[in-house]
């Protein structure tokens, strides 16, 4: 009896201590691999994202216009950079000079030699430009430019010549709008003074007329201003000739129509005063008054055709 209760007490103890451990099989499912590997994983990645190799950034071009500059001119340093791990890059500018003077903390991409005192002909300017990543910084690029005062400023060259251009212009209109003015009051008044005497006035018109086109052929008059002085006597030799046709002559009604109408543009044709001439043949007009007709319409078309 005494070794079946001992019996029962031991398998007690071992229940107690089986059910205070954790089983066996319970420990081998536990995933005590695997949290090392992942960890092991993660490790690693970072170690590849903090070991790889930073591009420094690099300048593939520079240039510094204008070249040469003027003395007071304005300086502009272009640059090109590249980074290979596609960072972005920023550039500091620093610029310098072989004269007397400084730029002072200048850092910026122009440079206005306006507001420098100090600079001379045959000064070399340089811009020094330097890429970061914002890691490091490449390696700089320079470019250098040389003050000249000699160089020829082009558009202010332009600006002046279309001032001079205009003002001469003007001064020429003007010229030539006073001589067609002084014109203009010569032959109105030679027609109020002589239209009286017809034959003096017709004169004194071709008279006027013949300094008007040698003004024209020496270029101190326009065409507009030929234009506008020809057809202002053209209009007085109109009246001229048909007063002198009203008061000497007594035309029949169909020749009289004839002769208006030749004498209304101011200028007879070869072809009009052939048809006149027909017409005139046949008119009922006394013989003196046919020919001293006929030799005043040809005395004009005469001078009409000069």
């Amino acid at each position: 009896m005494k070794k079946l209760i001992l019996l029962m007490v031991l398998i007690l103890v071992l229940s107690m201590q089986f059910a205070v451990a954790a089983p066996p099989w319970k420990k081998t499912k536990e995933p005590t691999t695997s949290p090392t590997t992942s960890t092991t994983t993660a490790t690693t990645s970072t170690t590849t994202a903090a070991g790889s190799a930073n591009v420094p950034p690099q300048i593939t071009s520079i240039s510094l216009k204008p070249d040469p500059v003027d003395i007071d001119g304005t300086l502009k340093c272009s640059v090109a950079a590249y980074d290979g791990n596609g960072d972005t890059v920023r550039l500091s500018y620093q610029w310098s000079t072989t004269g007397s003077y400084s730029f002072g903390n200048t850092t910026a991409s122009t440079l206005d030699l306006s507001k420098v005192e100090g600079e001379a002909e045959g000064d070399v300017i340089t811009c020094v430009a330097t890429p970061n990543d914002g890691k490091v910084r490449g390696i700089s690029g320079q470019e250098s430019v040389t003050i000249s005062k000699g160089r020829v400023n082009w558009e202010m060259i332009a600006v002046v010549l279309a001032v001079i251009g205009a003002i001469a212009g003007w001064l020429i209109s003007r010229r030539v709008r006073g001589k067609t003015a002084k014109y203009m009051s010569e032959i109105d008044k030679v027609y109020r003074t002589h239209n009286k005497n017809t034959n003096k006035c017709e004169a004194e018109l071709t008279n006027i007329r013949d300094k008007i086109e040698d003004d024209f052929k020496k270029g101190k008059l326009t065409d507009q201003a030929l234009s506008i002085l020809e057809k202002r006597i053209e209009k007085y030799s109109r009246e001229l000739r048909s007063d002198i046709i009203d008061k000497q002559f007594a035309l029949p009604q169909e020749l009289g129509k004839k002769v208006k109408h030749m004498l209304s543009d101011g200028v007879i044709t070869k072809d009009e005063y052939a048809h006149f001439k027909d017409i005139l043949a046949k008119a009922e007009l006394g013989g003196k008054d046919k020919e001293e007709l006929k030799s005043l319409m040809k005395k004009w078309k005469e001078k009409d055709k000069k």
